[in-house]
């Protein structure tokens, strides 16, 4: 009972700071702040499983797990990624970065071959950012004529350009609709978007780690894979 007592005073403390920081920011705007705190704060006193760090009360021998090893996770893409992992596909401004996650998301969808890389066919949700529909449908269209295909009813776009949607928008419906679609991967096109309308630092380690931390989560308690699109910093490293 300490125990636990202690570590909810400690989450309550970050929350707190993790409030403070964010309240600083000119671009978090008062609305998130509020929703992001009362979600900590509601998560906090619901008793979320994360508060129960049990597993540093009762670690695991390394020759009881060599001995008995758990079974291994599923490949989504086999040799690339295993359902319920994390994956980010980064690269400087116009390398292709959406035309090569759709291209991926299109080919689990079906189930095929994506650069080589056998695919298990599992429904797909893709949370657009930035494209509007057309533009997306033209590229999905693209996509699958050049593959012999056509475009997959399994691939599930939510097109939110446009939209603020922060990470507390996506923990409170992206849960219903994995389990609903029986969904194997979740696309974000491109993560900043949900970075910056949730308060997050970009340049920040401990802010995008928290926003990481919180998405994987969302994504690994159903075993669906996590992939996101980010770019590299613009202009010259050497120059800044």
């Amino acid at each position: 009972t300490k125990v636990r007592d202690r570590e909810v005073r400690l989450e309550i403390i970050r929350a707190a700071q993790a409030g403070i920081e964010t309240a600083r920011k000119a671009s978090a705007t008062v609305e998130n702040i509020i929703a992001s705190l009362t979600g900590e704060l509601q998560r906090i006193a619901t008793g979320d499983p994360r508060l129960l760090k049990t597993a540093w009360l009762s670690p695991a021998r390394a020759s009881d797990l060599c001995a008995a090893p758990p079974t291994t996770t599923p490949e989504l893409i086999h040799g690339i990624i295993y359902r319920g992992g994390t994956a980010l596909i980064a690269g400087p401004s116009k390398a292709h970065k959406t035309y090569t996650q759709l291209g991926m998301a299109c080919a689990v969808a079906d189930g095929r071959e994506w650069l080589g890389f056998k695919c298990d066919k599992l429904p797909v949700i893709y949370l657009n950012l930035e494209l509007q529909d057309f533009a997306i449908a033209n590229r999905i269209k693209h996509i699958c004529d050049a593959a012999g295909a056509k475009p997959p009813c399994d691939l599930h776009l939510i097109n939110l350009r446009g939209k603020r949607v922060a990470v507390s928008d996506i923990q409170d419906r992206l849960p219903n609709l994995i389990r609903s679609l029986g969904v194997g991967a979740v696309f974000v096109d491109p993560h900043y978007k949900i970075s910056a309308v949730s308060g997050g630092e970009e340049n920040s380690n401990d802010s995008q780690g928290a926003l990481l931390a919180q998405l994987e989560e969302i994504c690994a308690a159903s075993g669906a894979a996590l992939l996101l699109s980010h770019h590299f910093a613009k202009g010259n490293a050497s120059s800044k």
